[in-house]
């Protein structure tokens, strides 16, 4: 039978389709994460983190993640502490680390798979598979996003 999380290409590597159109528990739509005893997905922490400048001149947050897709902001915002805007990679792969670790036995999972891909990327912007891949490959949290493992109560 036919699974659309799961294909083979090219030269018949197992590949996972990391979207909401594949596997979804690797959809930043649908994975989620809890930091600070509250629990959202990986798209409305990250989306709603980005810290925007008004027409008027006045900072705000997005509220919900359709609100801040695809806005470049000036810098991020969250568990109190502001961070540049230079860290916003960071913070999306940070927030796949938590997820990981908080679901560990996903990893395993992962581990059968010779590639990933998220069809819904586009080039310079943030990528589920590509984080995925730099989690299994022992990529570490950004030291400035450190705390952001302690909120997760990830060791």
């Amino acid at each position: 039978m036919y699974d659309r999380r799961k294909q083979k290409v090219n030269d018949n590597k197992l590949i996972l389709n990391c979207s909401s159109a594949g596997d979804k528990r690797f959809s930043a739509l649908y994975a989620r994460v809890r930091l600070w005893g509250e629990t959202k997905t990986i798209e409305e922490w990250y989306q709603t983190s980005k810290v925007f400048i008004s027409p008027e001149g006045r900072e705000y947050q997005a509220s919900t993640w359709r609100e801040g897709k695809g806005k470049k902001p000036v810098k991020i915002r969250i568990g109190g502490k502001e961070l540049p805007v230079e860290l916003l990679s960071e913070f999306y792969y940070a927030l796949w680390y938590i997820y990981l670790k908080q679901n560990s036995y996903l990893v395993k999972y992962l581990k059968e798979f010779e590639d990933f891909v998220d069809p819904f990327a586009r080039p310079g912007c943030n990528s589920q598979a590509e984080a995925i891949r730099r989690f299994l490959e022992g990529k570490e949290v950004h030291p400035e996003l450190k705390f952001l493992t302690e909120a997760g109560k990830i060791e």
